[in-house]
């Protein structure tokens, strides 16, 4: 994905402000020159700066950290040194070449909401949750537990008012054990949190014909069953390894099938709770009746099954024996699900529409229609919501309690509020099926079918926004011709000024403002094949696309430059602020009300720019 000069610089400030200045560099770097290789990286940075000052593991441990926080991603690469015959022949681990994610950089702007998601669905726990992914990037459930369960009880300690922190007792910490994992499980069903799946780094390369293997494929139906069977061993013992996470050579076992649709790695999950709840601390894999000597001692060690969620506190690992045939225990690694939270504010924001613009009621009806369609989708930005029938939605109870108590026919208030929605400017309700009749009620039939319209919310908005933005920039009769041509969307000049009111001269030369900056386009239509310009007719259009660019990249110039503003701020004021509780002069007081005031400030218009970014960008 290109990135452009106001990308480059939010995402260096971020990076900075959050890894420091060796991140940076890399991060700089592999900008500059669109993805590159370790030895890559490291010549760019000690060239940049003296190599005495940052070492080679420096700039290693800053990678690793930057990929565990999900802002790089890589791919193989052939290796540009000269290998043996026997190792082109086969898969070579290769060279990676690494890349910035440029929208996962820009997704820790919506790290806070994030977290304000969880905690209103999941409570306290699920705040916990996410603040622990958050922060580490990507974590393992049976390394994180006792933190979480730790930090949840704390917590309950702090909403009663308990001092002190050490008078945590273990049924308090087994009680906070069961609520992560419980909530844990939780987010992973609502897919507010993801599994990594793990990248294999080879790199087949391309293998040339020689006689033998020509005289081998000639060679008769025999070896190409026993090549048949080769790949079908080899399918089982992936699938196997995927499934427990741990790589054996056995039969391909049967799995047992849940009933609902979850996802691979939350049946995983599950699957390993119960086995754990059932088995032993560890499980032996046992393979065929009889096997080959040299495969018995293999396929008879005890490999310990991974222990997620409920019962991973109980058990202890045991050092095994022979060392050199040693079986590592394998995990999930998990990351916040930013599809599924995206999605969340997605809604979040058409709901506020609704309400806004009509009342609260409508507000109830897209939240309910919203959140039926929640499970069909699979995007982040998916136009319209799962079709929903007016009967459909009359009967959820968050809708009935909406409707005002003091009309009886509330079926029929319902579909007048529909119907409002439907004939609404902003076209947020749409009618996609007519009205079948409907055998479980007396009172007619469904309703019809509706959808929520959501990229057409999202287009009106960024159209709201623009017109803020032009009539900021260019003056409200700027503004103004700029909708009159989006409503036509083409227009002559002399139409232009007869619909905007505006005197010849006065429409004339707002136009050409507008033309110079690119916010509006000239287009040609020609009478005659000599276009000649009596003859021509000159119409204009808005280019929507440049003006939604040109927003973005002010969004995102105003980001960086508070980002810079606040850490200045900040930086500058430090030692008032650790001194912030044994403040008792007077004086000391107003500078540290004053600060708060200004840091507060710039805080809420972080949020209110993230939010016109998630607009732009994400929506």
């Amino acid at each position: 994905m290109y990135a452009s000069r106001s990308d480059r610089e939010l995402i260096l400030n971020i990076i900075e402000s959050d890894f420091g200045q060796t991140a940076k560099l890399i991060a700089q770097g592999i900008l500059r020159s669109d993805g590159l290789k370790l030895p890559g990286i490291i010549e760019y940075v000690q060239r940049t700066v003296k190599p005495t000052q940052i070492s080679m593991s420096e700039i290693k441990c800053s990678l690793l950290k930057l990929l565990q926080h999900n802002m790089l991603t890589f791919k193989p690469v052939a290796p540009t040194t000269n290998k043996k015959k026997s190792e082109q022949m086969s898969h070579t681990t290769s060279n990676a070449c690494y890349y910035i994610d440029i929208s996962e950089v820009l997704y820790r702007l919506h790290f806070p909401r994030f977290i304000d998601l969880a905690k209103k669905k999941f409570g306290d726990a699920g705040e916990i949750i996410m603040e622990e992914i958050l922060v580490n990037g990507r974590v393992r459930m049976d390394e994180s537990i006792e933190l979480m369960s730790y930090r949840l009880a704390e917590s309950r300690l702090k909403k009663e008012n308990s001092e002190d922190a050490s008078s945590i007792s273990e049924r308090e910490l087994q009680d906070s054990r069961e609520l992560v994992n419980f909530n844990f499980v939780e987010m992973a069903k609502n897919r507010y949190i993801s599994r990594v799946h793990p990248v294999k780094m080879t790199l087949e390369q391309q293998k040339s014909k020689s006689i033998d293997l020509m005289a081998e494929e000639q060679s008769g139906n025999k070896n190409q069953r026993g090549a048949n069977n080769m790949i079908k061993s080899e399918i089982s013992t992936e699938s196997l390894a995927d499934e427990h996470g741990i790589a054996v050579r056995v039969k391909k076992e049967k799995k047992n099938v849940r009933g609902s649709n979850l996802p691979v790695e939350l049946m995983m999950l599950l699957e390993s709770q119960d086995m754990a709840m059932v088995e032993s601390d560890e499980a032996e894999f046992v393979g065929t009746v009889n096997p080959p000597a040299k495969k018995r001692s293999r396929l008879s060690k005890r490999a310990k099954l991974p222990k997620h969620g409920a019962t991973p506190y109980h058990t202890q690992t045991k050092a095994d024996n022979q060392s050199n045939s040693e079986i590592d225990e394998k995990t999930p690694i998990w990351r916040c699900g930013t599809d599924q939270l995206l999605r969340e504010l997605r809604h979040d924001a058409c709901v506020r529409f609704a309400m806004e613009n009509v009342n609260h009621v409508a507000g109830v009806i897209v939240s309910a229609m919203l959140s039926h369609s929640m499970s069909h989708e699979r995007e982040s930005n998916e136009p319209t919501s799962h079709p929903m029938s007016a009967r459909e939605i009359y009967k959820v109870d968050e809708v009935k309690q909406a409707l005002p108590k003091e009309i009886k026919d509330t079926w029929r208030l319902l579909l007048n509020y529909l119907a409002v929605m439907v004939r609404d400017k902003s076209g947020m309700v749409t009618r996609v099926g007519a009205e079948k009749a409907d055998s479980a009620t007396t009172q007619g039939g469904d309703g019809g079918q509706y959808v929520v319209h959501m990229k057409n919310i999202t287009d009106f908005l960024k159209q709201a926004t623009m017109h803020a933005y032009i009539q900021d920039k260019f003056g409200v009769q700027s503004a103004r011709i700029v909708r009159l041509i989006l409503e036509k969307r083409q227009l002559e000049q002399k139409s232009i000024g007869e619909l905007a009111l505006l005197p010849l001269n006065e429409s004339r030369r707002r136009v050409y403002d507008l033309y110079s900056d690119k916010f509006i386009h000239l287009q040609e239509i020609p009478k005659r094949s000599d276009h000649n310009p009596v003859h021509t007719m000159y119409t204009w259009s808005v280019n929507t696309f440049h003006i939604e660019r040109v927003i973005r990249e002010r969004v995102q110039d105003s980001i960086c430059k508070l980002r810079s503003r606040r850490d200045f701020i900040a930086n500058d004021n430090k030692e008032l602020i650790a001194r912030s509780n044994q403040l008792v002069e007077e004086n000391d007081l107003e500078k540290f009300d004053k600060l708060s005031r200004s840091l507060d400030r710039l805080d809420r218009s972080l949020l209110q720019l993230d939010e016109n970014l998630m607009l732009y960008r994400d929506f």
